[in-house]
């Protein structure tokens, strides 16, 4: 015996009815000897959420008890890109690509001196043995200078603004293709 929870989604030419019903004949084929929806599907918006894990996540948001209650709301599948959310992805593809490299990129291994110190530590490794590595062995610290680190850190940030930026172009796009995204509970 245990606590089900489904999501399913639908087609937006399917109305609240046909989906009630649908929900309610999976449930029925699921659930214990109840016989079908413990609660009828409610439809609390009529706002068109901008991605399956926006609808997602109010759907989450207004059940948090998860007491057998059916939702569901309409999300965009496919939105029309406008210019500047293509120029965004572009520009996040390709600070994430620069970033990658500068993370793996293995900074010790053109070295010209036999032993480099560590700064948190102060043991002294071999570079043979730094050439496939940037932390200490010892203690675990970052052994690249401070403006390579500090490189990383600024693209990081540039990448997390970017996927903000990203985020909002989405919510404003429009919706070429909309669907529904059901929740259901049920018990087995």
């Amino acid at each position: 015996m245990s606590h089900n929870i489904e999501y399913h989604t639908f087609s937006e030419k399917r109305s609240e009815k046909y989906i009630s019903d649908e929900l309610n004949r999976i449930c029925r084929e699921r659930s214990d000897s109840h016989g079908g929806l413990y609660n009828i599907v409610e439809f609390p918006t009529s706002k068109i959420f901008p991605s399956y894990d926006a609808a997602e996540e109010y759907i989450e948001s207004i059940d948090t008890i998860h007491n057998y209650r059916n939702f569901a709301v309409k999300f965009a599948v496919e939105v029309k890109e406008s210019k500047r959310l293509e120029e965004l992805v572009q520009r996040e593809r390709k600070i994430n690509a620069e970033l990658v490299t500068l993370k793996n990129e293995h900074h010790f291994k053109n070295a010209k001196s036999s032993f480099i110190g560590c700064k948190e530590c102060g043991s002294k490794i071999s570079t043979l043995y730094m050439e496939r590595r940037n932390t200490c062995p010892v203690c675990g610290f970052d052994m690249r200078p401070k403006t390579v680190l500090g490189r990383i850190a600024s693209k990081q940030d540039v990448l997390l603004h970017l996927r903000d930026a990203i985020r909002e172009e989405r919510k404003k796009a429009k919706p070429t293709k909309i669907a529904w995204l059901a929740k259901i509970e049920y018990h087995t």
